[in-house]
């Protein structure tokens, strides 16, 4: 998969936080005060997670881009509404055993007609590793099918290692990878964990220096 390019300049905002700034740091700052903000100032950051792992990275990202966020799990509001023209969103999902979550890959198409032109950046989590072709191909596939409905599709876009606990798994899906690590990979199902915060930072860094112009 080649690196993320620099989208279009985004006019940076000014809503007077700059003691807030100096005083929290990236990991701290999030969405404290995105209830202040006009809708058309709004960065809506809508994610789908199952077990929590992209939750847990989309916060990472929030708290990264050192401005207001608003975090969304689509799951729980499928329609956050109040989109102003200068709405700017980031979306992010889980990758199942069929790819990314059906919940996000149909809020796309269903809201096609507003997220075009605002969407600066989409991520997944999976398990997946960029390590081998085999690997960049599958995860070049996931980004593409939430790209796919967006035009113009977004430049800035990554995959994030997910996590595994094999106790939280839903019985259908605890029977799926057993079977799954069985054959393929001819080892048990066990615990991972691949998620890391410092790569969440850098992807928030990328945005902040190209799109939000920090």
């Amino acid at each position: 998969m080649t690196a993320p390019t620099t989208l279009s300049r985004r006019t940076a905002l000014k809503i007077g936080a700059g003691a807030l700034l100096a005083s929290f740091s990236a990991w701290r700052f999030g969405g404290l005060i995105a209830n202040s903000l006009a809708d058309d100032d709004r960065i809506l950051l809508l994610y789908a997670t199952k077990y929590g792992a992209t939750r847990d990275t989309a916060q990472w990202i929030a708290d990264g881009l050192q401005r207001p966020v608003e975090l969304v799990d689509i799951r729980d509001s499928a329609n956050p509404g109040g989109y102003g023209e200068k709405t700017r969103f980031i979306l992010g999902s889980a990758v199942l055993t069929e790819g990314p979550m059906r919940t996000m890959c149909d809020y796309i198409r269903e809201h096609a007609s507003v997220l075009n032109g605002r969407v600066v950046a989409t991520f997944v989590v999976c398990g997946t590793s960029l390590d081998s072709e085999k690997g960049q191909a599958r995860i070049a596939s996931y980004l593409s099918q939430l790209n796919a409905p967006l035009r113009p599709a977004p430049t800035l876009s990554r995959a994030f290692g997910g996590r595994l606990m094999v106790a939280k798994l839903t019985d259908e899906d605890r029977d799926a990878l057993t079977r799954y690590y069985a054959i393929a990979r001819q080892q048990p199902l066990a615990d991972w964990d691949r998620t890391d915060p410092r790569i969440a930072a850098q992807f928030a860094d990328q945005l902040r220096g190209s799109v939000f112009n920090n």
